[in-house]
């Protein structure tokens, strides 16, 4: 049995719905009104999304990618090694739900976008990015858009 695309978006954001349900009820049985109205507005967004999905928006994939690969790279703690950023390998993720969700394209503009916004921010904080790690995330990018195209 093949997976497609179309039922690799559904799940993905399917899974998102629930799970942003499921945070707002937790956060709202917890009283923490903020968390828990940014978790219902998600879920509103994201279930808005799917029914755009479903409904045959062929777009929603590619929202979805660039919403996805936005908020990685924003909320990515800074990791720092003497002194300097690194570029964490979690950064790869993007680039993967890329390639599934939208294909080979995906990869480049995920990574593109993740990896952009995460040394922008490092650089306004006032750091140095290591050049070595930036380079190690772009091979394993490079490696993944390689093995789509065999």
């Amino acid at each position: 049995m093949k997976i497609t695309q179309y039922q690799v978006v559904s799940l993905s954001l399917g899974i998102l719905v629930v799970g942003d349900i499921i945070l707002a009820l937790a956060l709202t049985i917890l009283q923490r009104w903020d968390g828990a109205a940014i978790a219902a507005t998600s879920a509103l967004a994201t279930g808005a999304l799917l029914t755009a999905h479903l409904r045959g928006w062929k777009h929603a994939a590619s929202v979805f990618l660039i919403f996805s690969s936005v908020l990685t790279g924003s909320a990515m703690n800074i990791v720092l090694v003497n002194g300097r950023a690194s570029v964490p390998l979690t950064l790869i993720f993007p680039p993967v739900l890329g390639l599934a969700l939208v294909g080979a394209r995906g990869i480049i503009v995920s990574a593109s976008l993740s990896l952009g916004i995460y040394v922008v921010r490092a650089i306004l904080s006032g750091y140095t990015v290591d050049p070595g790690s930036h380079r190690r995330v772009c091979n394993a990018c490079l490696l993944i858009l390689v093995r789509a195209q065999c």
